[in-house]
């Protein structure tokens, strides 16, 4: 048996477990949980929103959260050492809603991990929901969603964050990436191996936060908010996922590649702090990922140069990554309101390949220095 077909039986192997995890995203989108709560009471929610220098998103975005259809919830705002408006654009809310609360934050130093953990704190009730200053919810029933599927049993809840839709190819892989990786941590989570979420969109238990150690252990990190604390605090049994419309909240994207390419370089950065199974498990999946398309360029290559066999076993990798595509994406793609992705699915998962060969060629460099633009907006994750 030569190398070639060795390489395919591996990746094939490889793409076989993906597979399985992408059909049970498929599964979560097609079948959402819809549970009725007949004995379960709804949870009380603190909406929690760390703001450095957001006034003009605070202006455009927090009132469709305080138009928010709920029983018993609040809003608080982290005003974290901002500089602009934002604390003018505060108090004129406050007086519009007796629901929003602001804990202001002064000084020089500080991160969004103190932010949030300092309104965290502040929250009144013991379940919190996080969203961003520079995002919005879908609808009016966003808490509504999230909120269903706490059970007795759930302490963490991961939903799902877009980015908005633009001209131009950047927004289109940067919103394949984001709905892949939504894929997968949805699909994990289903098969009780929870490993991350985002902090735009992401609910749990205070109490289980105020436990955890991921806090304080990786405060000094650049990044990890949201993902180092619930890779610490999920488990199979806690965790579930909101795969409804209504529970969509949209974030504004990057509209540069170097800027985009910095913003992931510095949240993959979190990924040396996983927990040692949620590394092995990630590399199993990323693998096949990374590997396929230059393994595709080199095996048409030798097929065009030097063996004609070659491009059989180029087709038959393309192949297998296409119908995997295919059987798996268009149900989430639907769900999730980025259905005009579907088009440029291909050309998008082979960008997003060379960037994680790229990125995982650089992982051993470490992020020192920032841009000006995330000079100015150090507390925002984005």
């Amino acid at each position: 048996m030569d190398i070639g077909l060795i390489i395919i039986y591996i990746l094939a192997g490889l793409h076989g477990v993906l597979f399985v995890a992408m059909a049970c995203a498929w599964m979560l989108y097609r079948y959402p949980y819809r549970e009725k709560r007949d004995k379960t009471p709804w949870p009380a929610i603190s909406v929690v929103i760390c703001a450095h220098n957001e006034d003009e998103n605070l202006k455009n975005n927090l009132p469709t959260i305080l138009a928010q259809q709920y029983g018993a919830w609040e809003v608080i705002v982290v005003n974290d050492r901002s500089t602009d408006l934002t604390g003018k654009v505060l108090e004129v809310f406050q007086r519009m809603h007796d629901n929003l609360w602001v804990v202001n934050i002064v000084g020089e130093k500080g991160s969004k991990k103190q932010a949030l953990d300092a309104g965290i704190k502040a929250a009144k009730y013991s379940t919190i929901l996080l969203t961003d200053a520079d995002c919005r919810p879908q609808s009016p029933h966003w808490i509504q969603a999230m909120a269903n599927c706490f059970d007795d049993e759930t302490d963490i809840v991961l939903g799902f964050s877009p980015y908005q839709e633009t001209s131009g190819l950047l927004n289109k892989v940067i919103r394949y990436e984001t709905l892949y990786t939504a894929f997968l941590y949805g699909g994990l989570a289903l098969l009780k191996q929870p490993y991350m979420g985002v902090g735009r969109n992401l609910a749990y238990r205070k109490h289980i936060y105020l436990q955890a150690a991921a806090p304080k252990k990786h405060q000094d990190t650049l990044s990890g908010d949201d993902d180092l604390v619930i890779n610490e605090m999920a488990n199979g049994r806690n965790t579930k996922i909101c795969a409804v419309n209504e529970g969509i909240v949209w974030s504004q994207p990057k509209t540069t590649w170097a800027a985009w390419w910095h913003q992931k370089r510095r949240h993959t950065s979190a990924g040396v702090h996983y927990k040692p199974t949620t590394k092995l498990l990630l590399v199993i999946i990323y693998s096949p990922i990374i590997a396929l398309y230059p393994l595709i360029i080199t095996s048409l290559m030798v097929g065009v140069f030097l063996n004609p066999i070659f491009l059989i076993y180029t087709g038959a990798l393309l192949a297998v990554r296409l119908v995997m595509l295919l059987v798996g994406l268009p149900t989430p793609i639907n769900v999730l309101e980025q259905a005009s992705l579907l088009p440029f699915v291909l050309i998008c998962d082979f960008l997003i390949s060379l960037f994680l060969f790229s990125l995982g060629c650089l992982s051993a460099i470490k992020v020192h220095t920032w841009t000006n633009q995330h000079h100015h907006n150090a507390h925002k994750k984005i």
